[in-house]
């Protein structure tokens, strides 16, 4: 995933940078540094950002929930 993605799923659930730090558990700093591209984008924030925004989920949780599929 591209900084760009990253910036066009936030806009397109209507999220400001505090909020979607808040919902995906993350710092704003972090999302700021993803969507220019400073930073590479962990693999599971991509797929958490993709999860429908209906479905309250934050990144430890998701974190949690992939380890325990793996197991």
């Amino acid at each position: 995933m591209t900084g760009e993605e990253l910036l066009q799923i936030r806009k397109n659930k209507g999220w400001t940078r505090k909020r979607a730090a808040k919902e995906w558990g993350v710092s704003e700093s972090a999302i700021v540094k993803w969507e220019r591209n400073e930073n590479p984008i962990p693999e599971q924030v991509a797929k958490l950002v993709r999860i429908p925004s209906n479905i309250p989920l934050d990144l430890e949780t998701f974190k949690s929930l992939m380890q325990l599929a793996a197991d």
